[in-house]
């Protein structure tokens, strides 16, 4: 049984996409309590290897332990009972950047999945189209380009998952080789857009 639902899964997504090879940006690594809403946040990012810290492809990887969903996982480890099932609000946001052009955002909509492989029941979907931006130098000579995609996902922490924790780590087991051929597939479009 875990100890604490939220940390057992933050620690399930990272060695995850660690196996896949991804490499996290341990600067980018935040772990926050909303004092006002009791909400508990945990946002990280990770690239393909060899990027960097300053990596122009990257993911960031945002997980959400909602104030109702602890006290539901608190009342079931009191009680025993789940009268409701907590959930972790996930999402993903894949991000090409630091581009010399501007990408083609119509390719780029084509070629990206539009959801994730299955985490347990549920898939990460993508929330939208990609979204473009364009910075400028301040003497506005030059201008540097990047593109985003988001996805999101309720995951259902069930009571088969709360009560045996090893099936947290099967639950998230295909995350990793899905966002590292994600972040493929953005580098290898916006490389054509680069020098």
């Amino acid at each position: 049984m875990f100890e604490h639902a939220f940390p057992d899964l933050i620690g399930a997504v990272r060695t995850n996409l660690e196996l896949a090879l991804l490499e996290r940006t341990a600067i980018e690594e935040r772990f926050v309590t909303d004092a006002a809403t009791g909400d508990v946040r945990w946002d990280t990012t990770y690239s393909l290897p060899g990027e960097g810290p300053e990596g122009r492809v990257q993911a960031d990887v945002t997980l959400v332990w909602g104030a109702w969903a602890q006290s539901a996982y608190r009342r079931w480890l009191l009680t025993g009972e789940l009268s409701d099932v907590p959930v972790v609000d996930a999402e993903v946001v894949v991000r090409a950047g630091d581009l010399d052009l501007p990408p083609d955002a119509v390719a780029v909509n084509d070629a990206m999945p539009r959801a994730s492989a299955p985490l347990g029941a549920v898939v990460l979907e993508r929330l939208d189209g990609p979204t473009v931006e364009t910075t400028w130098s301040l003497d506005g000579e030059s201008a540097t380009h990047g593109i985003e995609l988001g996805y999101a996902a309720t995951i259902p922490l069930t009571l088969e998952l709360l009560e045996d924790g090893n099936r947290i780590d099967e639950t998230v087991a295909d995350l990793g080789a899905w966002l590292t051929s994600a972040l493929i597939t953005l580098s290898d479009m916006g490389s054509s857009l680069s020098n």
